[in-house]
């Protein structure tokens, strides 16, 4: 019988939706400048709405008190990354919402002046976007990974292909195995 119970409670748990209320949040964290944990979650939840700054200053408030939390060490790993995200797309020229026709033309300029270091930085915010770019970046991205040596990312980008027969794609794949000693 308490299995059942048990049981019957875990299911209603996970089935209900946890909303936190980020007033309340805040009302905390002023009301208990050593409230870490809130602070924490104040913080997520000031970078999933785009809120950095706020979510910044929680963040060093929580590291000034304890410098090796792991959580507030993560998100601040996740804030740079939007600040590199950001510096990048202002370096493009471009903003968010990104228009692919515009960040298509980047990646083209890019490639043709030999800018091949800032070809692959625009290109993998653009995937981390989720963005759909025709084959020809995904093998442009191939050659520039495999000329650094990054094997790997090479792959990876050929692996966006949406069209199996690409002859570039298999000369890449081909270097790959002779620079990786894969001769089978």
């Amino acid at each position: 019988m308490i299995k059942y119970f048990l049981l019957s409670m875990i299911i209603v748990i996970n089935t209900m939706a946890i909303d936190i209320d980020y007033k309340t949040l805040e009302d905390i964290v002023k009301k208990d400048p050593t409230a870490n944990r809130e602070k924490l979650l104040l913080a997520k939840y000031y970078i999933s709405v785009k809120e950095d700054a706020k979510g910044n200053v929680l963040l060093n408030d929580v590291l000034r008190s304890d410098p090796a939390n792991k959580a507030a060490l993560l998100l601040k790993d996740e804030l740079a990354q939007h600040d590199n995200v950001k510096g990048i797309l202002h370096e493009a020229g471009l903003t968010r919402p990104i228009d692919i026709a515009e960040a298509s033309k980047r990646l083209d300029t890019y490639y043709t002046t030999g800018n091949y270091q800032f070809y692959s930085s625009l290109y993998q915010v653009l995937q981390s976007e989720n963005l759909i770019l025709q084959d020809t970046y995904h093998i442009k991205a191939g050659y520039i990974y495999l000329w650094d040596g990054r094997y790997k990312m090479s792959e990876k980008a050929l692996m966006k292909l949406r069209h199996e027969n690409n002859i570039d794609a298999a000369r890449i794949h081909a270097d790959i195995c002779y620079y990786t000693g894969k001769y089978k």
